[in-house]
């Protein structure tokens, strides 16, 4: 996995209301001052722990060299896990693509990546 990729899942109909002006800037900014977001280890456990059983899921994939604000890897809760966090509005021209997940017959998610 590159380093330099980061991701966001979003529901598709917050992604779409939320974006303004040529950058995201999700509520997650004013009530904790940055957007969410993980690295290709832990998507997939993020996702099912925040999106189980829902639909309409988009996986947005960042590239960290194009991002304008200030991104931190930050521990949550009491996790060991540092996940990487977006300090203002996410610039959209750092998003190289969105990808549409579908759940699996149980609600779960299953994303993988190439470690290419």
């Amino acid at each position: 996995m590159k380093d330099d990729l980061i991701f966001h899942v979003v529901k598709k109909e917050d992604w779409k209301t939320q974006k303004k002006d040529s950058r995201y800037h999700p509520e997650t900014i004013d009530t904790e001052g940055f957007i969410h977001c993980s690295t290709g280890r832990n998507i997939e456990e993020v996702t099912n722990r925040l999106y189980s059983g829902e639909d309409d899921i988009l996986l947005i994939i960042i590239n960290t060299t194009l991002v304008d604000p200030e991104i931190r890897y930050e521990n949550c809760g009491n996790s060991d896990i540092k996940y990487p966090h977006i300090y203002g509005p996410l610039n959209m021209d750092a998003v190289i693509d969105k990808i549409e997940l579908a759940s699996e017959d149980d609600g779960s998610y299953k994303i993988s990546f190439s470690e290419n």
